[in-house]
């Protein structure tokens, strides 16, 4: 019978055995934070969001509707936004936050210049239901609501649900993200002032 050497051990291998190759010893588990309450100052940023990011967030809502879930998951950029953030308390849960972001859509998608914008940003993103007294576009595929949208468009032709996507829908998302912007700009300027005095 041949004796082995020992290999390394780590500092939590038990005597007379060796960790497995490729495997380092376990490290502590961490265990991870509240998922439902996280302040909204693990939000804040120096900076405004710039319009490209804006213009990504506002898509992802689009592609599944302003529901909470799909809120959050879109990232930070929305529920950083200063307009936002104004309406809940320090200490709000995300899903408060995301419930102010979709408040302040509904508001922003008002203040949208193009009337054709604004019909096509309420269909997709599943925010004109109560004006629409309609109570499923955010139940809906991002398909059904980009077709509902091209039925509701001032248009001498139908138009399809592709040509929403393609043609309409970039540009509407752009004069959006504008104008949430243009807010951010100003609330951070509000900010700065009132900082001065």
């Amino acid at each position: 019978m041949t004796n082995t050497p020992p290999g390394p051990k780590g500092p939590d291998t038990p005597p007379g055995k060796s960790p497995k190759p490729g495997k380092s010893p376990k490290e502590p588990r961490i265990p991870p934070p509240d998922k439902e309450v996280h302040e909204t100052k693990r939000y804040e940023v120096k900076d405004p969001p710039t319009l490209e990011a804006l213009q990504d967030a506002i898509r992802h809502v689009a592609l599944h509707a302003a529901r909470r879930k799909y809120i959050l998951q879109s990232g930070p950029t929305l529920m950083r936004l200063r307009s936002v953030r104004r309406k809940v308390d320090v200490d709000a849960s995300e899903q408060e936050l995301a419930r102010a972001v979709h408040e302040y859509l509904e508001d922003a998608v008002q203040r949208v210049k193009s009337p054709e914008s604004r019909v096509l940003l309420e269909v997709v993103l599943g925010l004109g239901e109560k004006r629409w007294k309609a109570k499923s576009w955010r139940q809906e595929s991002s398909s059904v609501r980009r077709k509902e949208a091209g039925r509701h468009l001032r248009t001498d032709e139908r138009v399809s649900g592709g040509s929403i996507r393609m043609l309409y829908e970039p540009h509407a998302i752009q004069d959006l993200a504008k104008v949430i912007l243009a807010d951010e700009r100003k609330a951070r300027g509000r900010s700065a002032g009132s900082a001065h005095d």
